[in-house]
């Protein structure tokens, strides 16, 4: 099953901003004027930005595809016990 990156980006600046908003008082309230200074680079082909992301059937085994521009690698990750989430 191949998801989307653009899922794993929105989840990149969603802890982002979670991020930015711990240092405000709570008083300030969470609009677009509060992120707009904000600039978030997230090249793609990178750990927060990743090409594509493939989860098996039973969960239980993840690859992701990076590049640089220059090539590409595929890390992996298989669970002894457990389950990925349901991106």
């Amino acid at each position: 099953m191949a998801l989307a990156s653009a899922i794993d980006l929105a989840n990149t600046y969603s802890a982002v901003y979670t991020a930015v908003v711990s240092f405000f008082d709570a008083s300030i309230p969470r609009n677009s004027g509060t992120y707009r200074p904000t600039s978030i680079v997230a090249p793609e082909g990178s750990l927060v930005n990743p090409r594509a992301l493939f989860v098996n059937a039973t969960h239980k085994r993840a690859k992701i595809l990076l590049g640089d521009g220059t090539g590409l690698c595929i890390y992996t990750k298989r669970l002894e016990r457990g389950r990925f989430a349901c991106l």
